[in-house]
């Protein structure tokens, strides 16, 4: 569904997430700078939402919709990335 990923981190980056999608998936910059690809808020209903809205435009096709609305309420990693985010703002040691 998403249309851009990261292939190749800027220079000086470490890679701290990947997944079999994306071997960029989240990285840091030393202490200063975090990148994360994904929405780790959105919840089924966001997810649900937004595919249906993309449907209607055209975006992708009826295949597309049909495999990806089962999996808006598969168990993801967002409550712990979404903590992460949140430690690595106010600086606190995970």
């Amino acid at each position: 569904m998403h249309r851009d990923i990261v292939t190749i981190p800027p220079e000086g980056f470490e890679i701290i997430g990947s997944n079999e999608i994306c071997a960029c998936q989240a990285m840091k910059l030393g202490d200063r700078v975090l990148s994360v690809q994904g929405h780790p808020e959105f919840n089924k209903e966001i997810v649900e939402f937004l595919l249906e809205n993309r449907y209607s435009k055209g975006l992708f096709e009826r295949e597309v919709l049909d495999e990806a609305f089962p999996k808006a309420s598969d168990e993801h990693d967002g409550i712990k990335v979404g903590e992460g985010i949140l430690n690595f703002i106010l600086e606190v040691e995970s």
